[in-house]
């Protein structure tokens, strides 16, 4: 177990620490009133770009259906804190195991990819199951290489591929899987870069995969296994290195201007692999990922870890093999667009940039489709309070937006038309509605109008609504009043942010 300065991963209030932590928990599994559910939303191989319409929570009339709900509504708010829910979560789930086994496992491991930005809650979860049943985090760890991880390598659902990756390595820290057993995992996706007559896309799948890990494993790595990790960072510097990125400027977002006002465009694993590299050089100590392990080092320390069993990638196949396509990360604001009086922008080559951006892509496609649970949820998204969150979630949208060759899920009508509407209102907490949206798309409208030339502004922006017109009579400028419908006011205005981007 590593171990990091206490003022960094303090409990912070909101539904992960302080007052947060999933429902309180009685001897007969019933949560208490007041909690939300998220319902029934598993059920089917959903991957990105599904459309997951929330139903209603169902009936705990079963010992079954109140697990369920329970291990789905960890860290959700309550009025008991994370850890205590945890523990009493994990004694309960070890009284159930004898005779529902199969439904906990299956519980749990659809949580990994249905919930990924609470891995390291299920992760604190399973440690702690662990500690008391060796046999549970045994039968837990082939679950997911045996049965997850292999249906999401043969279905090609990369998203999932990562998000694994990233939970079996912070397994690490709760000492349910072996540090050796990672690193052996590592060099399995490693040797892929030494396969020949195959694309670029397949080695940067898995050796993305690696990086993407590494924030979360890499301070116990380089405590328990520094040669090694040295190793394994080598190997991903040497392929970098000789990795093909020709293509980048031709999916650049911003055209180049004569006053080199554009931000950076950075083909995507090449920002991450700085990324990675400067958490290397600050000894991996991040400030964005929560991690409630470490108030239970006392009880993880004495368990018995696991070995991670052997991974079969799968054979590329010339003509039918499938592979993400890559990007360029889109960045709409630089740190000098930010007001002074919300917390400072991250810089580009750090990776906090990395983890809360993350972290808002993957409440996005999780809960497309609910847009209240999604909103609700990037409020809560642990230390956001360090970050310019109303701003970070206005850019990943648009990235998702204008992802080539297609958005991965109802970009256009569902986020851009929703979504920053309700976020940015809900963060900025405007009194006023129609205000908050009017200065919002102002926002917006100024940010495009920055990197153009005088010419194409007069093409993009109608002499009839312009920044300074919204901000002075809010969205009655642009077609309504106040008496207009919300969803009016939110196909309105993202029409009219879309527009003056895309004219």
């Amino acid at each position: 177990m590593s171990s990091r300065g206490g003022g960094n991963y303090g409990n912070r209030g909101g539904p992960y620490g302080g007052g947060g932590g999933g429902g309180s928990y009685r001897g007969d599994y019933q949560p208490r009133r007041g909690g939300r559910g998220r319902g029934n939303w598993r059920g089917g191989n959903r991957g990105r770009g599904a459309n997951m319409q929330p139903v209603s929570r169902p009936q705990h009339n079963t010992t079954e259906d109140r697990l369920d709900s329970l291990i789905i509504r960890i860290g959700e708010k309550s009025n008991q804190s994370l850890q205590n829910n945890l523990l009493v979560l994990s004694e309960v789930l070890n009284r159930e195991l004898e005779t529902h086994r199969h439904k906990i496992l299956a519980t749990m491991g659809a949580c990994i990819h249905e919930l990924p930005h609470k891995t390291t809650i299920y992760t604190t979860l399973v440690g702690l199951i662990n500690a008391k049943n060796f046999d549970f985090g045994q039968c837990f760890v082939e679950y997911i290489v045996h049965v997850l991880f292999k249906s999401f390598l043969e279905d090609n659902e990369f998203v999932k591929i990562r998000v694994t990756v990233r939970f079996v390595a912070d397994l690490v820290n709760c000492n349910v899987v072996s540090s050796d057993s990672v690193i052996d995992m590592y060099h399995e996706f490693l040797k892929v870069a030494d396969e020949t007559d195959i694309p670029q896309e397949r080695s940067d799948l898995y050796l993305e995969c690696v990086m993407a890990s590494l924030p979360w494993v890499g301070l116990e790595l380089s405590q328990s296994r520094s040669k090694e990790l040295d190793e394994i960072m080598r190997r991903l510097d040497t392929y970098m290195a000789h990795r093909n990125t020709s293509y980048t400027q031709c999916m650049n977002v911003w055209r180049d201007d004569a006053h080199n006002t554009s931000p950076a465009q950075v083909e995507s694993m090449e920002a991450l692999w700085t990324q990675v590299k400067t958490l290397e050089n600050k000894r991996w100590d991040d400030q964005a990922i929560y991690r409630p392990y470490l108030s239970f080092d006392h009880e993880l320390t004495e368990a018995t870890p696991h070995t991670i069993p052997s991974i079969s990638i799968p054979v590329h196949m010339h003509g039918t093999s499938i592979y993400p396509l890559r990007s360029v990360v889109f960045r709409l604001w630089e740190e000098s667009d930010i007001p002074r009086d919300l917390p400072q922008l991250q810089k580009n080559d750090d990776i906090e940039r990395y983890v809360i951006d993350q972290q808002v892509r993957e409440l996005i496609i999780t809960f497309n489709g609910s847009r209240k649970d999604c909103v609700k949820n990037m409020i809560a998204i642990p230390y956001g309070d360090r970050f310019p969150l109303e701003y970070i979630v206005v850019e990943v949208i648009f990235a998702e937006l204008f992802r080539l060759p297609t958005p991965d899920f109802r970009a256009c009508t569902q986020c851009v038309g929703e979504n920053v509407y309700k976020v940015i209102r809900l963060l900025s907490k405007y009194e006023d509605a129609s205000t908050g949206l009017g200065e919002m798309a102002a926002k917006l409208v100024d940010a495009f109008r920055e990197r153009q030339s005088s010419d194409q502004i007069a093409k993009m922006l109608d002499e009839q609504v312009t920044p300074e017109l919204l901000r002075s009579e809010g969205t009655s400028a642009i077609g309504f009043d106040a008496e207009s419908s919300e969803e009016e006011q939110l196909v309105c205005t993202s029409a009219t942010c879309v527009w003056a981007w895309m004219a």
